[in-house]
């Protein structure tokens, strides 16, 4: 059965996945096949695949002695991908479930002798990434190796800021962020799964840099949940962030927290007056040990 988060981060990808193309996840994913470099004939597992960006890819690098097997908790992103793969004649199993609980797939439709997992702007998503990163571990063959990552600890602000409020408004939201302090963090994570560090590095910014300013907290707020009032519409840059924090906007909530948004922001901004909005994320690959190996 899957749970109240699972199934709130199925809905907010459902409703993203026509536009999910137009992002910055394509330059991503291509940037993923360059520092994972999947071989001919390799076996690679691209967890919460979205729309297949990393999958089809994947798949050109193994060919036709390789397998691609895409997961993936949102229906629609699945039917995305499998349009894809049948226009562009790639032969990807795409499957809908959920990534921390592979174990009902495991010995049918999943193998348990990987050279490769991949898996993108996910892991804030997830109830618990280190206990979910060991069960994917099991998945690996000797030698195998796993790559992910996370946002840097003070990309996006705004959102760290909405993460707060949740915690202050006992809201609960389906990302957790503030685990992160450095990319020791998920180097960490890893580690305590039984992988070897094999490289990890800072990404380039996915999208310009832009700048807030942490006196525009009221009008900020009102794009990001405008009142449900005629001609009140929300500003189509901000509807994927809200999406991930909409009890906020609810009747009796919506005061509130509008006040506490308006604090933190000022707050967040400092003497500098203004907050940095970019998109740059750590990436960690990690293999597992040859048997024998500690």
């Amino acid at each position: 059965m899957p749970t109240d988060r699972v199934l709130t981060v199925q809905r907010i990808y459902n409703a993203r996945s026509s536009v999910y193309d137009s992002s910055w996840h394509p330059a991503l994913a291509a940037d993923y096949i360059t520092w994972i470099c999947p071989l001919p004939g390799q076996n690679v597992l691209d967890l919460a695949c979205g729309t297949g960006l990393v999958s089809l890819m994947a798949k050109r690098s193994v060919g036709s002695t390789g397998s691609v097997t895409g997961i993936d908790v949102s229906d629609k992103m699945m039917d995305i991908a499998k349009q894809k793969s049948e226009t562009q004649g790639l032969d990807v199993d795409f499957i809908h479930h959920d990534i921390t609980d592979l174990e009902p797939l495991k010995g049918s439709t999943i193998r348990d002798d990987y050279d490769i997992i991949t898996c993108t702007t996910a892991l804030v998503l997830l109830e618990d990434p280190g206990k979910t990163i060991k069960q994917w571990t099991g998945l690996l063959k000797p030698g195998g190796r796993l790559i992910t990552d996370v946002p840097t600890e003070d990309c996006q602000p705004v959102g760290l800021i909405l993460e707060d409020m949740g915690r202050d408004l006992e809201i609960q939201l389906p990302f957790y962020r503030r685990w992160i302090k450095d990319i020791g963090s998920l180097q960490e994570v890893m580690i305590d799964a039984g992988l070897e560090i094999e490289s990890a590095r800072t990404t380039r910014d996915y999208v310009p840099m832009t700048e807030i300013s942490g006196d525009t907290g009221e009008l900020l707020f009102d794009k990001i949940f405008p009142e449900e009032v005629e001609g009140g519409e929300q500003d189509g840059k901000y509807k994927g962030m809200a999406s991930f924090v909409e009890g906020f906007g609810a009747p009796g909530i919506r005061e509130r927290a509008k006040s506490l948004f308006v604090e933190k922001l000022k707050k967040a901004a400092g003497t500098d007056g203004a907050l940095k909005v970019y998109e740059r994320l750590y990436v960690v690959t990690g293999r597992k040990p040859l048997s024998g190996n500690p």
